[in-house]
C-alpha cells in the first residue's frame, strides 16, 4: 500500500527551457505524488486567455504531510 500524502518535501524542481511563445504561456513543471514517490511532470504550453494570469500549482506543508496545489487560471 501506498502513502496517500508525501511525509517529506518534494525534490528542487527540475530546469526547464523556456522559449517565448507569442500568445502562449508556459506552465511549469512540477513533481507529482504517484505510488508513493514523486514522478516529475514536464511543463508546457498553454494558449494565453487576455485578462487572465497563469499560476502555477505549489506544494504546501499540512498537518505533517505535503499537498500539492494545482496550478490554473486567475483574474
Amino acid at each position: 500500500m501506498f502513502a496517500r500524502w508525501p511525509g517529506e518535501p518534494p525534490p528542487a524542481p527540475r530546469e526547464e527551457v523556456v522559449v517565448v511563445r507569442p500568445g502562449y504561456v508556459h506552465t511549469h513543471g512540477y513533481y507529482r505524488w504517484h505510488r508513493g514517490h514523486y514522478a516529475w511532470v514536464r511543463g508546457h504550453y498553454v494558449r494565453e486567455r487576455p485578462g487572465w494570469v497563469w499560476r502555477d500549482g505549489a506544494w504546501q506543508s499540512r498537518d505533517g504531510h505535503w499537498e500539492y496545489r494545482r496550478g490554473g487560471w486567475h483574474r
